[in-house]
């Protein structure tokens, strides 16, 4: 008898049912990414342990691992990493993210069957803008000047092309997608980390109409902003798909702390793409009648916060939260625009060579000052062929969207597209994260097993 009681005990420990939740799991990957990012930040030789180790977890995988998920996942989480790895001063180098992306996507597409069968449009796409680095180095000669400008401007659409190849021939359950959301959150989760110490330790706090350093981590604005509003959109997508009411309390919570923080950091950039996504995933959802009541809750529980939040924080930085976010401006992007666009038409066949629209500005405009949209900047630096280019990627899109033929597919899908192209339009391709989550949205479907079905964290094994 008493052994039976003791295996009752044992198969009804809370403690153990509580561990062994993915609910629990979940949380828990996201929490620890707090600690690791104020560690990582005191610790410059953590934060690059940190980095080395992921990109070689994620090559094994991509190696020795048959089952692609575990890549897909590596990748993800490389790519939430990246901003955080650039604010705690990790030792590598600055576009790290994005080629550690191309390495691990890269080696799972050799060693799979995908190797055999790849994607024509995401190549070529990348194919047509190597003229250009032809003329960069034909004008600044074999010098450091010619390898960083070509490292940077060429990093993120070789990191496209080679998501893109990846992802328009891997099939993928709605599953496999939380998951890669959730490997992405909790790095992002750091970057939260990060702006809230920033805010809590700024000796004194002075909001203006411009970016917040302080509030920012101590680190572009820009960037920060974007991956805080891209993990407030993960959150959102989780708490749309998930299928346990419990779970999705703990992505609303992260979802405004996050939301608050990019607000916080000045830059409008991250908060509009949350906005514009969130509307189109809106849409998709309600198209789903099994998820409306999913979707009202998420609804009222955004606007109530927003009713009691907002007015706060307005009055926390002296009413210039309002007074930024009601600004119309495009902080000179326009004229950057219009300057990129002179360039093409002066440069119609081959453009004027890969970063160098920067340097030829000067010419015209006397400012020096680096490319925030990538659209005009292909046309500029690349001429018809950055335009070929541009087709491709409306090509590739479209193809990603008819891949998505069910409003579930479709919630994941049409944010991601969005995000891309918002980010794309006002940051360039600064992020790895652009290069990622454009690939992801081309994905290919396969039914959701009722087994699995809202798992959560299940890296696969």
């Amino acid at each position: 008898m008493i052994s039976d009681f003791g295996r009752v005990r044992r198969q009804t420990n809370p403690v153990r049912t509580l561990v062994n939740n993915p609910g629990f799991a979940v949380t828990a990957f996201l929490f620890a990414h707090i600690p690791l990012a104020l560690i990582t930040r005191q610790f410059q030789l953590l934060a690059s342990i940190h980095a080395l180790v992921t990109l070689a977890i994620g090559a094994w995988w991509a190696l020795t691992r048959p089952d692609p998920r575990r890549s897909m996942v590596a990748a993800a989480y490389i790519v939430g990493a990246e901003v955080l790895w650039r604010m705690t001063g990790a030792g590598v180098f600055w576009e790290f993210g994005k080629y550690a992306t191309v390495l691990v996507l890269g080696l799972a597409i050799i060693r799979s069957r995908a190797s055999a069968h790849l994607s024509v449009l995401p190549i070529l796409y990348f194919a047509l803008l190597i003229p250009a680095a032809v003329l960069t180095i034909g004008k600044l000669g074999l010098t450091e000047t010619a390898r960083g400008a070509l490292s940077f401007y060429l990093g993120g659409p070789l990191a496209l092309a080679v998501a893109g190849v990846w992802f328009s021939r891997t099939v993928v359950t709605p599953s496999d997608l939380q998951d890669m959301a959730i490997s992405m959150l909790g790095p992002i989760v750091g970057i939260g980390a990060l702006t809230l110490r920033g805010t809590l330790v700024a000796p004194s706090l002075a909001f203006t109409t411009e970016s917040n350093f302080a509030t920012s981590g101590g680190f572009g604005p820009n960037q920060v902003s974007a991956m805080l509003g891209l993990g407030a959109l993960l959150c959102l997508m989780l708490v749309l798909q998930s299928g346990q009411r419990a779970r999705r309390w703990p992505f609303l919570l992260v979802m405004s702390w996050l939301l608050i923080q990019s607000l916080l950091t000045f830059s409008r950039g991250g908060v509009f793409n949350f906005i514009i996504c969130a509307a189109f995933a809106t849409l998709c959802v309600a198209r789903q009648r099994s998820q409306r009541v999913v979707l009202a809750v998420t609804a009222l529980t955004l606007l109530t916060g927003g009713y009691t939040i907002l007015p706060r924080l307005d009055v926390f930085t002296g009413g210039m939260l309002g007074r930024r976010f009601l600004d119309i401006g495009t902080t000179h992007r326009l004229e950057l625009v219009l300057a990129d666009l002179n360039l093409w038409r002066e440069n119609p066949l081959w453009g004027v060579g890969t970063g160098l629209s920067k340097y030829e500005r000067v010419l015209n405009l006397d400012i020096l000052v680096a490319n925030h949209t990538e659209y005009t900047r292909l046309l500029a630096e690349h001429g018809l062929l950055g335009f070929i280019a541009l087709t491709l990627l409306v090509m590739m899109a479209l193809g990603g969207l008819r891949n998505s033929a069910s409003p579930q597919q479709q919630t994941w899908t049409v944010p991601l597209i969005t995000w891309a192209a918002l980010e794309t339009g006002h940051s360039d391709m600064r992020l790895a994260a652009v290069a990622f989550v454009f690939g992801l949205a081309l994905v290919r479907w396969r039914p959701a097993d009722p087994t699995t079905q809202g798992r959560g964290l299940g890296f696969p094994q």
